[in-house]
């Protein structure tokens, strides 16, 4: 296309601006001010935590956005998508997104909290109480001790005679750590040795006698705003841990059964890769399976990666998508002997195949189609694709230097770094880039500089955000071109 048709827009904006409200224009797609406060706020950007150079970091990381943008456009009209590795993350983003729909719908939607239970959490809270604790055999043996405990009102009982303690502990407590039916207790003693039994259906019996109880400090220094929001907060984590035993109760009705052969396939390949490589692995005292493990995983067992690893009723995931689950689970091993190796993997891959079982049930529900996942989705495939016509184009230029005449000479940076700037500067003319700088100064943004990473309902977790590249430099040959609108 001929002729430069970009326009820049320095007009200033009052007051703050709504999520929808367009920031850049790159052919047919947006950049919202939603958009770009999600990928700027989670995620490390230079300059965005000093005041003095917050507005350039928000026009470079703008102008790094459509950059972005440019080269998915380009990427998709040319194909990078098909047949490649991209294609695979992508889907495995759209598995994981629709699966943490699925457990925002089934756990979160469903939890609600009376105002009853508020005020008893409200009270709770105001306290912590230390306990000596018990864990007993039986019921029998768990009445029995705290009523010897209770015939002892002063400290004569120095060691109790009942039979049955299998443990005891001294602990202290607030409110939010321990289950419902133990806090039920906990919180019920209100004078010193007084002991009563408990019982949880998960744990067993135990006896609790307190200590002491006092005035839990964060209780005392917040308002009452802050007091509500924590008591809140607690009682929903409380109650998203029963309603998710409480779904998952209901949707394994089939007993998970896992093929040993593709087990073994992978774990012995896995095993390879890492005792190859076993410093690099060495992680905190761990060893941690790496992203490019799971790469080079699945080129090792291309083979077989169509073909069934666990299996649930009529839902079935194959080898190859339980590889891609692998990089969204923390994987630890203490040593790389394949022994312990083996038994390590063998117990962390059943909740794994579970959560990927749940992604083949989001995906029937078609919760992919859902728009918070598509918007989603959109945004990880454009950054994907950006990425891969990007390395596309650096291994290109590489290979031209190589090339050319003088080849002995080493390839300029300088020259690569203007090509990359005029190919960004020839797509904007071509797509009708529009941006408006002027808004960006009432658009508010994180100032904390740290990757943030995102949990993901029924296990594992991924990165918030994909990060943005630094690809800004084109923007000031842009704006000396640029036809500039009051």
């Amino acid at each position: 296309m001929a002729g430069l048709c970009a326009t820049v827009i320095h007009a200033q904006q009052r007051g703050p601006l709504p999520g929808d409200d367009v920031l850049a224009r790159v052919g047919s797609r947006t950049i919202t001010v939603q958009d770009f406060q999600d990928r700027i706020d989670f995620m490390p950007w230079p300059g965005k935590d000093n005041p003095a150079t917050r507005d350039s970091a928000k026009i470079q990381a703008l102008a790094s956005l459509v950059a972005e943008k440019l080269l998915s456009i380009q990427a998709a009209d040319q194909g990078f998508l098909e047949n490649s590795k991209t294609s695979t993350a992508i889907n495995a983003i759209e598995k994981l997104l629709s699966r943490d729909l699925l457990y925002r719908r089934e756990v979160m939607g469903r939890i609600t909290i009376r105002e009853e239970e508020l005020q008893t959490a409200l009270r709770r809270y105001a306290s912590i109480v230390r306990l000596n604790t018990y864990r007993m055999d039986t019921e029998e043996n768990a009445r029995r001790l705290a009523e010897e405990l209770n015939s002892h009102t002063d400290d004569t009982l120095s060691s109790p005679t009942a039979t049955g303690i299998l443990a005891h502990d001294t602990i202290t407590v607030s409110f939010g750590d321990l289950t419902v039916s133990y806090e039920e207790v906990a919180f019920r003693l209100d004078s010193v040795r007084q002991a009563e039994a408990a019982f949880d259906a998960d744990v067993g019996w135990s006896v609790f006698q307190l200590v002491e109880k006092f005035s839990n400090p964060a209780f005392v220094r917040a308002n009452m705003q802050e007091r509500l929001a924590a008591a809140t907060q607690k009682l929903k984590k409380r109650k998203e841990r029963g309603q998710e035993v409480e779904f998952n109760r209901g949707f394994f009705t089939h007993s998970m059964n896992m093929d040993s052969a593709a087990f073994r396939h992978v774990a012995e390949s896995l095993f390879v890769i890492m005792v190859k490589d076993s410093a690099g692995h060495r992680q905190e005292g761990f060893f941690g399976v790496r992203g490019d493990d799971v790469d080079e995983l699945r080129r090792a067992l291309s083979p077989i990666l169509h073909t069934p690893f666990a299996t649930m009723g009529d839902l079935s995931v194959t080898t190859g998508e339980m590889i891609e689950e692998l990089k969204f689970f923390p994987l630890k091993f203490e040593a790389l002997k394949k022994g312990s190796f083996l038994y390590t993997l063998n117990k962390s891959i059943q909740p794994i195949a579970e959560a990927a079982v749940l992604s083949q049930e989001a995906i029937r529900r078609r919760l992919n189609e859902a728009q918070e996942v598509q918007r989603e989705l959109g945004m990880w495939g454009d950054a994907l694709q950006a990425e891969k016509l990007l390395k596309y184009l650096l291994d290109s230029l590489a290979r031209a230097v190589v090339h050319s005449a003088d080849s002995a000479r080493p390839a300029d940076e300088k020259g690569v770094v203007n090509a990359i700037n005029n190919y960004l500067l020839s797509l904007a003319r071509r797509y009708n880039v529009e941006m408006y700088f002027g808004k960006l100064v009432n658009v508010p943004i994180s100032t904390s500089n740290m990757v943030t990473r995102r949990r993901i309902g029924f296990g594992g977790s991924m990165m918030a955000v994909p990060m943005i590249m630094r690809l800004f430099e084109w923007l000031e040959s842009w704006n000396s071109t640029t036809i500039i609108s009051p």
